[in-house]
């Protein structure tokens, strides 16, 4: 079995937008908001495996998409 890793694989902030970036790893159950140096800013955990999408809300609620079993 193959372990899927994530992480900051370049930082070129002149070529960057400035601000955090939302993204969950695919087969993950957690979303990530990381800031511009790869830091774990927020975590959300998920019922199962989270879709092909997820949107943060105004208030900070994790709106996401989730694989299920029926």
């Amino acid at each position: 079995m193959r372990y899927l890793q994530t992480g900051l694989l370049l930082n070129d902030p002149a070529r960057a937008q400035p601000g955090y970036t939302l993204f969950t790893p695919m087969y993950g159950t957690k979303s990530y908001l990381i800031d511009m140096n790869g830091r774990v800013a927020h975590e959300w955990a998920s019922p199962g495996e989270v879709g092909s999408y997820a949107h943060l809300l105004p208030g900070g609620t994790l709106l996401a998409t989730i694989h299920t079993k029926d």
